[in-house]
C-alpha cells in the first residue's frame, strides 16, 4: 500500500486468528481508547442475529517472530485490490506443527488493541451471556495480529475540527494558546514538515483559524511531557475552548478528519461552522502501549492504524467449539 503521508510503498504483514477473550483487568489484552454505548449496542444486535464474527479486530503483539515462522508455509488463496487501491494477498497455513508452535508461543502474550475496541467489548459480553466453556467459539473473537515492532506498521494522525461554538473569539483563543505554547506563523506548503520537526522536541500542533495559521509548541517548563492527543483534548479543546468531555464524546462541537488539506480548507472557509482546525503528529505504537500498560485510556480516534483491515476476508462462526 502507499503511505498517504509521503507516497512511499509499504508492505504490512499479519495473520488472522481466533483469540480467547479476556476481561481487561486480567491485563492479557489491553485497551487504549474509551468506548461508547451506542456503537456497542449496534454490534450486539448484529452479533446476536448472525452468531458470527463478521469484522476482525486488530491486535498488536511484540517480539515473537511468528510472522517469520508463518512466512513461506502458507497456501495462497487470493490476491486482489480493494477499491481504495490497496493490494492484498491472503494465504492459509495448514501445517499442524506450525499452527501448534504459533499458538503455544502466544500462551503468555500481552496483546494491545489497535482497532476494534467496541467489537472486543461486545464480543466479550456476548461470550459471558452465552456462559459456555472456555473452548467454546463464543469465548473467542476474530482478530488480525501484527508485530508492533514491524517498521512497516503505519499509524496516521486524525485531525480535529472544532465548530459551531456560540461565543468563539479567535483573538482571545490564540492569546490563551500563547500562555502555554510558543507560537509562530506557518506556511501551508511546509506546515506538516515543520509540525513533524517540532513534535520531536515537545507536543506541537498546527492550528488554523479563519485568519491565522500557526505552529504551537508546548514550552518545556509548562508541563511534563504528555501525549499530544491527550494534551490537545484536555488543555486546548476542553479547558481553553470549553468543549466538555461529554460534548467531545457526543461530537457536539467536534469532528474528525484524516486529510489535513480538507481540514484546513474547512476552517479557512468556515465550512459547516468550522472555527479551529488542529493538525496533529501521529502517536507511535510504543507510546500507545505505555498508556495502555499503565491502565489509562486515550481520547476517541487517538490512533489510525493504516490501512484498516478489510471486512469480508474472514468470518468466525460462534456456535459450538472451535
Amino acid at each position: 500500500f502507499v503511505n498517504p503521508a509521503d507516497g512511499g510503498v509499504r508492505t504490512r504483514r499479519g495473520f488472522f486468528a481466533a483469540v480467547a477473550l479476556e476481561p481487561y483487568d486480567k491485563q492479557v489484552i489491553l485497551p487504549h481508547e474509551r468506548t461508547l454505548s451506542g456503537p456497542k449496542e449496534d454490534r450486539r444486535k448484529l452479533l446476536e442475529a448472525t452468531r458470527t464474527a463478521l469484522s476482525p479486530g486488530f491486535l498488536l503483539f511484540r517480539g515473537r517472530g511468528e510472522l517469520d515462522r508463518l512466512a513461506g508455509s502458507e497456501e495462497v488463496l487470493a490476491e486482489f485490490q480493494t477499491p481504495d487501491g490497496i493490494e492484498h494477498r491472503l494465504g492459509r497455513v495448514v501445517e499442524p506443527a506450525v499452527l501448534e508452535a504459533v499458538s503455544t508461543s502466544f500462551a503468555d502474550a500481552q496483546l494491545l488493541i489497535a482497532d476494534g475496541h467496541h467489537r472486543y467489548e461486545t464480543a466479550l459480553r456476548y461470550g459471558d451471556l452465552r456462559a459456555e466453556g472456555e473452548d467454546a467459539a463464543s469465548r473467542h473473537g476474530l482478530f488480525f495480529l501484527v508485530d508492533e515492532d514491524d517498521p512497516e506498521l503505519l499509524v496516521l494522525p486524525t485531525h480535529r475540527i472544532v465548530h459551531s461554538l456560540p461565543t468563539f473569539d479567535e483573538s482571545a483563543f490564540l492569546a490563551k494558546v500563547a500562555e502555554h505554547f510558543d507560537v509562530r506563523p506557518l506556511d501551508t506548503d511546509t506546515a506538516l514538515a515543520e509540525l513533524a520537526a517540532a513534535g520531536k522536541a515537545s507536543p506541537s500542533f498546527a492550528i488554523r483559524t479563519k485568519d491565522s495559521f500557526v505552529l504551537a509548541s508546548l514550552r518545556p517548563s509548562d508541563a511534563a511531557r504528555e501525549l499530544d492527543v491527550v494534551l490537545l483534548h484536555e488543555l486546548l479543546i476542553e479547558k481553553i475552548l470549553g468543549v466538555s468531555r461529554e460534548a467531545q464524546a457526543a461530537k457536539t462541537n467536534l469532528r474528525y478528519v484524516q486529510d489535513a488539506a480538507v481540514a484546513l480548507a474547512q476552517t479557512a472557509t468556515g465550512d459547516s461552522g468550522a472555527q479551529v482546525t488542529f493538525l496533529l503528529n501521529s502517536t507511535p505504537a510504543s507510546d500507545v502501549r505505555k498508556i495502555a500498560s499503565a491502565g489509562e485510556v486515550m481520547p476517541q480516534k487517538s490512533t489510525f492504524f493504516y490501512p484498516k483491515v478489510p471486512t469480508g476476508l474472514m468470518f468466525l462462526p460462534l456456535e459450538g467449539a472451535l
